[in-house]
């Protein structure tokens, strides 16, 4: 459904395939994007340590490719200390540092830290923890310009 949607809202791109890895959690689609070939990765982790790791070793795989990647979703880790603010001590778990190991052998970066290297803030909140585990992270071909969002 999605593949259809993005492929009728821009002439410009040609959708080469579009595959879901692991149901409602992790898919990607590879297309043609003005005559560049793009593969965009959707990731939503589950709340499990285990399984949130098993699923960071499958995206290798799809990381693994010799043309851009876009990788964006909900990580549900955080990478680094400052994305969590909570009235407890912030560890960096075992997941978060897996993350961060992978997104390092496939030269990806986070695209809000390359604009704001400084800038705390937040994806999620609730009464104890303000965090930033909502992503997109690129290979370091491309360049970043601006990183805006908006709540739709």
């Amino acid at each position: 459904m999605a593949c259809k949607l993005f492929n009728r809202t821009n002439k410009n791109v040609t959708i080469i395939q579009c595959r879901e890895i692991i149901p409602g959690r992790l898919m990607f689609m590879d297309i043609f994007l003005f005559g560049k070939k793009l593969r965009i990765i959707n990731i939503y982790t589950a709340q499990d340590r285990v399984k949130k790791i098993q699923l960071f070793n499958k995206l290798k795989m799809l990381l693994c490719v010799g043309y851009y990647v876009i990788l964006c979703g909900d990580f549900n880790t955080i990478t680094d200390e400052q994305d969590r603010i909570s009235g407890r001590l912030c560890k960096i778990g075992r997941e978060g540092k897996v993350l961060k190991e992978i997104m390092s052998e496939y030269n990806m970066q986070d695209t809000f830290r390359i604009v704001y290297p400084n800038r705390i803030d937040f994806t999620r909140f609730d009464s104890v923890y303000k965090t930033r585990i909502d992503r997109i992270y690129v290979n370091k071909k491309f360049s970043i310009i601006s990183y805006k969002t908006k709540m739709l």
